[in-house]
Formats: C-alpha cells, sequence, structure tokens
C-alpha cells in the first residue's frame, strides 16, 4: 500500500506507518510533496490507495472516491535560533526581518494559508519582496534551522516536530481559510483490504495520539 500526503504532515503520518508496521506487520509505504505533487501520483500510480490532505482540495479531485476527517490543521508563524520572537504580525515588517520563507502559494496548503493571512492584514504587497518560496512545509523548517531565514510559515505539525532546533512560533489563528485534513480513498481502491484496515487504524486510540502529539 503506498499513501501519498502533503508534505507538511510527513512526520505524524510517518509515525503512523511505522506504528501500523509495527502493530501489523503490514508494509506501507509514504509519499510526500506539495498537493499537486501527490495528486499527479496517486493519477499516475495504481499503488496509491490513499491520499492525504486539506479537504478544500481533495474533495473536487475527481478520482477521490471518498473522504474521512483526521484533524485540523494549524499555520504558524516560525523564527530561527537567535532572534527575536515575532509577536505581531507588524514585526514582520522590521528591517531585521529581510528573509521570509513560504510553501509555495499556488500548490501547498500552507503557502495558500499564509498568503491568505498576509493578505487579510494588508501585508502581502508590503512584504512580497522578503519571501522566499519553497516547495514545501518542510523546506521551511529546513531553512529556519540552517538559520538561512529570518522568519517561515509552516504548520504547527512541523513546527513541533522542530522542536527546539527552531527559535520559537506563534500559532495564527484566523486570518485564513480553515484546514481540515482528511484521507481520500483513491477510485479503484474502495474494497481494498489494505486500504480498509490503514483507515480503520487511522481512527484509532493510538492513531489519535499520535495525531494529537503534532497538534493535530
Amino acid at each position: 500500500l503506498v499513501v501519498v500526503a502533503a508534505a507538511g504532515y510527513k512526520r505524524p503520518v510517518l509515525d503512523l506507518i511505522e506504528r501500523y508496521r509495527a502493530t501489523t506487520g503490514q508494509k506501507v509505504v509514504g509519499g510526500f510533496g506539495n498537493m499537486q505533487q501527490i495528486s499527479a501520483q496517486a493519477q499516475a500510480s495504481p499503488d496509491v490507495g490513499l491520499m492525504l490532505g486539506d479537504e478544500a482540495h481533495l474533495r473536487d479531485l475527481p478520482f477521490i472516491a471518498s473522504l474521512t476527517p483526521l484533524g485540523v490543521g494549524k499555520l504558524v508563524l516560525a523564527w530561527p535560533k537567535g532572534k527575536a520572537a515575532l509577536v505581531g504580525a507588524a514585526d514582520l515588517l522590521a528591517p531585521s526581518v529581510g528573509r521570509i520563507a513560504c510553501p509555495d502559494a499556488q500548490k501547498a496548503i500552507y503557502g495558500i494559508a499564509a498568503t491568505e493571512w498576509m493578505k487579510s492584514k494588508g501585508l502581502f504587497e508590503t512584504l512580497k519582496p522578503k519571501l522566499i518560496e519553497v516547495a514545501t512545509v518542510p523546506q521551511v523548517t529546513s531553512y529556519l534551522i540552517s538559520g538561512e531565514v529570518d522568519a517561515g510559515f509552516v504548520n504547527i505539525t512541523d513546527a513541533l516536530g522542530a522542536g527546539d532546533k527552531i527559535g520559537g512560533y506563534r500559532v495564527i489563528e484566523s486570518g485564513y481559510a480553515a484546514i481540515r485534513i482528511v484521507a481520500g480513498v483513491v477510485k479503484g481502491h474502495e474494497d481494498n483490504l489494505k486500504v480498509k484496515g490503514f483507515l480503520t487504524f487511522m481512527g484509532s486510540p493510538e492513531a489519535a495520539a499520535i495525531f494529537k502529539n503534532y497538534g493535530m
């Protein structure tokens, strides 16, 4: 079974796969990328049975048969070690914030959310020259860890996973469309026992604890 997921959820999905293998002995392989990348993978490979991402994207895909809710995603603004905490939106305008990493604003869930938030604050055009756009959330986190940027938009899942490798983060509660994370069954796999087994596991208390650990 191949499960593809938005890259911002790589950490919890890999934990789920590892726990599932340990519990059942069943092999599951994960694939990760932005929503456009995993959509293409799900269509190209007959082995992909499940796709994990935001409901707003998956519900419109013609090759998805059904959706199962998993949790709620949250956008966060993070900063590297050695930098002052970014308490408010206006802090991004400070001269000390020269480079802001952001996931792809066209293809990545949290890049879209970050853009919506900046526009809601009337800051997008002003901050545009500072933005460093990358493909996925984990790439933003890597930039934060290495100190190559002064701030970055990620999700709470990756921020929690980075732990003390980054300086800190603050959760952005509003200013962007709600992000509901779901698992979509790819058409042709509705009766696939491996898909059903992994879906059942994702609804278990053990999986719920993993999701909670990553802020979902």
